[in-house]
């Protein structure tokens, strides 16, 4: 409040001098200053008021100051001023005019008696401190709603590990602790006690080796027992030179339990955190002296009005008196008008102030006239947003995510510097333009949709993951976080974005690792450091049995055959713990208990440090290619050997056909002798009878052998009296065994009914012909016994020789083709080496089996065992049949026989050369027929099948189509079915093999004409 005072010796000048200098004051204040009485009217104002009006002072003066104004500031200052006049204190506040923001200070005026009847009033133009407070204030919002913006948790660690810095969540959600507990918490005391150990190790990795690290940990909620997963990242900042651990969390607890994110950060509303000021009015000499005070620097300064008119500037200045004295030189000079400077109030403590001075001549006098307005809290408030800008700076600078700021429009209005290491862009290069602008164009519609929803629904937080385009066209994947800043109303959306590119490429090559490994053809098993099983794949389950569920946690030796020698384990595991790929061939067993072969390839898998985190094992089944090759191998050994045999076989089949065509051509050539005897032409004969006799058998093996391997040997079943047919063969060897000096024996050990079975007879016989002449001709002196016994339904039949025996080695040989006890090279015994095999084989088929047992130089023991299928009947024994000539119903037979070869031509003759048959020779297909076209009178055909100029098959057919009732049989020295199949399909009527037996010739062609 000021005062008109008249009092003392002088008052009639002071008043005039006070009144001089408060008109001089107000032509000098560059602010709007006037004076009112209480209905408003203008008392004096300066011209700076007036120019507010576009009007000149004198036309101001007694004018009503509410009616220059609109009503609707009209009326909320007249309520200031009448609320000045009731209360007589100092009144300031702020209003807003065309986009201006004004300070009043109100000052009563109070005559001698203390009555107000005037107002002094200075109006200020504060707009630009306003804008500049309100982006102190908005970068205030702005830095705390950052820190409060960062998803999940968010703090900041001294290099001891306490607090100093957190958002809402990490105290209240995580730590649940008040603000005051926070500064005296250790970080690590919300771990868990089990990660305790790896969060503190990477704690100092990140601090001493100025990393940045990540990891996923437990964290205790509220001092525990309950804890969340959390993944927390981790970097090292230096703030004023002390060094902080900046971290984030996210809480990954969802992700770990069912792999999906979903984070929400609570949100808090913020308080506002600034205040209005006020002004102080200072009137100092020429000498820095005080003259004048206003109440409000009495109520800011502590001292009393009359205390500070006795005082210096430079007593309620922090600056010395020369620095005072300076800076009313510089008024003087006109280089100085307004500054800021610290002022000490009375109970010691102090303040900013913002000065703006004035100087002013009164009567030759020089004043200088000072409005001190408090800046304390506006200092303090820039001072800590100078910092928080520092520290948000330091922050987002040092952070590894993209800061970026959009304003409600779209536009970026900030983009940290990191953006150019992720987006290849510089921040000047996106700031001011539409954040859609580097998005890639496919993107951008979703971009949009997630950025209107957040600003039409003011939506407070949002996470989502988005895919960018890096400056160079590479895709480039974040996870964008998203959180609105806010005063009153919206201000924009601060956006968080994490690298993820590398992940999400990982997911990408896992996933494709993932199919890969799903539907490899090779086994896959992936272990634990220990060997447990972590993981196997289908293929694994295919080849072993085993489900994935029954193996993991198992280890692979369940698979373990037990056949590898352990050296060769040994080796395995020291190999893959070396770091070293080992690879090579198991045999493992399957769950049934089926044996395998794997071909495997078994390697380690690091991780940063080195430490070995996993083996994997990629294996083959190669079980069929070792059964292959292993049936290779003993295929080779086979050839090898069948080449081996072949090559005596032929040495020794020269022998046995060479020795039977002397004695035939030996003895053929004595017939021609003229002067033998009857006697000897019959013993020559006999010899001839005997060769041919000789190497039919042979070539009968030989076919034999050939059928078998060809399988078109067929059984005849029929009831078989065995006692019978070994008393057959034993009088048919004992003639024979006389000769030799041998002793014969015969053991029957069922009755004659009891020994009648179903068996193929042929079969038998030819057994136990081909045992007894191989024992017959092994046997020099001793005996030879046959015959069998009844064994759990098998007859076991035996033959036992006392002759020279079979070496170990060569008893399991002696049943394949061509084998013999001895080389064959050198052999004294006759023989192609058949005749065992071909009994091995006939027996099979019978249903037995065949064996030896033998030793050198005490003989053998050959058994082998039939079923014993009894037939109950007895056989009647048939008198042998008696071959006679078939007689021929048909009273003219023609025969064509074509047959190249002239031997068996005449042959053929010679057989047919009876009754009423006439024959016709032709010596090809061709001419048999040109004689069927020429001779409608043959009644049959013989037919050779292979015969030069043209076989039988094309004749048959050509035959055929010119007499297809004309009977035709094919005569040929290859027996096999496929043969016998060829001559039917060629339109053959029967089928006879050489050599020909005239008896079968006969049957067979009076079958073929009676049926």
């Amino acid at each position: 409040m000021l005062n008109c005072r008249n009092e003392g010796k002088s008052s009639e000048d002071d008043g005039q001098q006070c009144e001089s200098a408060m008109h001089s004051v107000f032509n000098s204040i560059s602010e709007p200053v006037f004076i009112i009485d209480s209905e408003g009217k203008i008392i004096e104002a300066n011209k700076a008021f007036a120019l507010i009006f576009g009007k000149e002072v004198h036309e101001c003066i007694n004018a009503n100051v509410y009616n220059l104004l609109p009503p609707k500031l009209a009326i909320p200052r007249k309520e200031k001023a009448d609320e000045a006049f009731r209360t007589k204190t100092q009144i300031i506040f702020e209003d807003e005019r065309d986009g201006l923001f004004i300070l009043h200070t109100i000052n009563p005026i109070a005559d001698k008696d203390g009555t107000i009847f005037r107002l002094y009033i200075i109006s200020r133009d504060i707009t630009e401190l306003k804008l500049a407070e309100q982006n102190s204030l908005n970068q205030t919002i702005f830095s705390r709603e950052i820190i409060e913006a960062i998803p999940g948790a968010f703090y900041m660690l001294d290099a001891g590990g306490r607090y100093v810095q957190w958002n809402a969540y990490q105290r209240d959600v995580v730590v649940g602790k008040s603000d005051s507990e926070m500064v005296n918490t250790f970080a690590l005391d919300t771990v868990h006690p089990d990660d305790k150990a790896l969060i503190a190790e990477k704690k100092l990795n990140i601090m001493n080796r100025n990393v940045e690290d990540s990891e996923e940990v437990r964290i205790l909620i509220h001092g525990g027992p309950e804890f969340r997963w959390f993944r927390i990242s981790g970097k090292k900042i230096i703030v004023n030179g002390e060094q902080f651990l900046f971290g984030i969390g996210s809480d990954i607890t969802d992700r770990k339990k069912a792999e999906e994110a979903a984070l929400k950060n609570s949100e808090d509303r913020f308080k506002q955190l600034f205040e209005g000021h006020s002004s102080v009015m200072l009137v100092i000499d020429k000498s820095g002296n005080i003259i004048d005070a206003n109440p409000a620097a009495a109520l800011f300064y502590g001292w009393s009005i009359d205390e500070l008119k006795m005082m210096h500037a430079g007593q309620v200045s922090m600056s010395s008196m020369k620095c005072v004295m300076d800076d009313l030189n510089k008024i003087r000079k006109s280089e100085l008008d307004s500054f800021a400077r610290k002022h000490k109030r009375a109970d010691g403590s102090i303040r900013d102030v913002e000065i703006t001075i004035k100087r002013i001549l009164i009567d030759g006098k020089e004043i200088f006239y000072a409005i001190i307005n408090d800046i304390t809290e506006r200092k303090e408030i820039e001072e800590a947003l100078r910092k928080s800008e520092r520290n948000f700076r330091n922050i987002t600078e040092q952070m590894s995510e993209v800061v970026m700021v959009v304003d409600t429009a779209g536009i970026l209005t900030y983009v940290s510097p990191v953006v150019e290491k992720m987006f290849g862009y510089l921040p000047e290069e996106l700031i001011g333009y539409p954040f859609t602008q580097y998005l890639p164009e496919e993107g951008i519609p979703d971009a949009l949709a997630i950025f209107n929803n957040i600003v039409l629904h003011n939506v407070t937080d949002e996470v989502f993951e988005f895919s960018f385009r890096n400056k160079n066209g590479s895709p480039v994947y974040g996870e964008v976080h998203v959180h609105v800043y806010h005063d009153q109303e919206l201000h924009g959306i601060i956006g968080l974005i994490h690298d993820i590119t590398e992940r999400k490429q990982t997911e990408m090559q896992l996933k494709k690792l993932g199919t890969a490994v799903e539907q490899s053809p090779a086994i896959v098993v992936i272990t634990d450091p220990l060997g447990n099983i972590e993981f196997v794949n289908p293929m694994f389950t295919l080849v072993t049995g085993y489900s994935a569920e029954e193996v993991l946690g198992q280890n692979p030796r369940i698979l373990k055959s037990g056949l590898m020698p352990e050296a060769l384990y040994e080796d395995l595991w020291r190999t893959i713990l070396s770091g070293d790929v080992w690879s090579g061939e198991l045999q493992n067993r399957k769950k049934n208990g089926e044996l395998y072969w794997d071909q495997a390839v078994i390697s380690a898998i690091v991780n940063k440090e080195g430490m070995i985190t996993n083996f994997v094992d990629v294996k083959l089944d190669i079980t069929e290619q070792k059964q292959i090759l292993s049936e290779l191998i003993a295929s080779k050994e086979r050839a090898e050997e069948s080449d081996r045999l072949k090559s005596a076989f032929l040495a020794n089949i020269s022998h046995e056909i060479r020795t039977p065509m002397n004695g035939i051509l030996g003895f053929a050539q004595l017939l021609k002798e003229p002067q033998l005897s009857g006697t000897e032409q019959g013993e020559y004969i006999d010899m001839i009878q005997q060769s041919g006799e000789r190497m039919l058998n042979l070539i009968n093996n030989l076919i034999n052998i050939s059928r078998i391997e060809a399988g078109e040997t067929l059984l005849h079943i029929a009831k078989t009296s065995v006692n019978e047919l070994l008393r057959d063969l034993y009088t048919f060897f004992k003639h024979e065994m006389d000769k030799k000096g041998l002793r014969l024996h015969c053991m029957q050990s069922l009755s004659d009914s009891e020994s009648i079975i179903e068996t193929d007879s042929g079969k038998l016989v030819q057994i136990l012909t081909n045992l007894i002449q191989n024992a017959l001709k092994f046997t020099r002196k001793g005996e030879i016994d046959f015959g069998y016994n009844l064994i759990n339904g098998f007859l076991e039949f035996y033959v036992i020789d006392t002759g020279i025996g079979i070496a170990l080695d060569m008893k399991e040989k002696i049943f394949d083709r061509f084998h013999q006890v001895d080389n064959p090279l050198t052999r004294t015994e006759e023989g192609a080496g058949l005749g065992l095999s071909i009994s091995k084989a006939y027996v099979e088929m019978l249903g037995g089996t065949i064996r030896v047992e033998s030793g050198e130089e005490w003989g053998s023991v050959f058994y082998f065992t039939l079923p014993y299928r009894h037939h109950g009947s007895t056989i009647i024994p048939l008198p042998p049949p008696v071959i006679q000539m078939p007689v021929i119903t048909v009273q003219t037979l023609t025969i064509l026989v074509v047959e190249d070869d002239a031997v068996s031509n005449l042959l053929l003759k010679m057989y047919l050369n009876k009754g009423d048959i006439t024959t016709l020779l032709a010596f090809n297909g061709k001419e048999a027929v040109g004689l069927v076209d020429h001779h409608p009178e043959i009644n049959l055909v013989l037919m050779d099948l292979k015969m030069p100029v043209m076989d039988g098959y094309e004749a048959t057919v050509l035959i055929k189509k010119i007499r297809p009732d004309l009977t035709i049989i094919a005569q040929s020295a290859f027996t096999s079915k496929e043969e016998k199949q060829k001559a039917i399909e060629a339109g053959c009527d029967g089928f006879i093999s050489k050599p020909i037996d005239k008896n079968e010739l006969f049957t067979l062609i009076t079958d073929l004409f009676l049926r």
